[in-house]
């Protein structure tokens, strides 16, 4: 008669390093997918509107970089950032001079939000 218990036995280990290897994959998946998630999207923005769309539909840690010039903000609504949302204009420094904008940038290269529009009765 044939000895069955060794093939069975053979198989049964392929089939455990199979399983073992998809769950492995899926926990990869898992974390990268969670990774990916907490790190948000980056949303370009080149008009009011589009700044409005990105910030009110926007998700959590998503990164809205703005482009160079003036944004005129209205009231058509708050503008209100998610929790681990960011706001990043077309340069990168930070200033609170009233004399205006280091040396080291070109005028005109600038991002500005101009909020003089709002009104403050809501």
């Amino acid at each position: 008669m044939f000895a069955f218990n060794r093939p069975f036995g053979t198989i049964r280990r392929v089939l455990r390093a199979i399983v073992l290897t998809g769950v492995i994959a899926a926990m990869v998946l898992s974390l990268a997918t969670a990774a990916i998630a907490r790190q948000g999207r980056e949303v370009l923005v080149q008009t009011v509107d589009e700044l409005y769309a990105a910030i009110n539909n926007g998700s959590k840690n998503d990164v809205i970089v703005l482009s160079a010039g003036t944004f005129i903000l209205d009231d058509r609504g708050p503008l209100r950032l998610k929790r681990g949302m960011v706001l990043q204009g077309a340069n990168e420094w930070e200033a609170f001079d009233p004399q205006g904008p280091p040396s080291s940038v070109q005028s005109g290269t600038e991002t500005v939000i101009d909020g003089t529009n709002l009104s403050l009765e809501r």
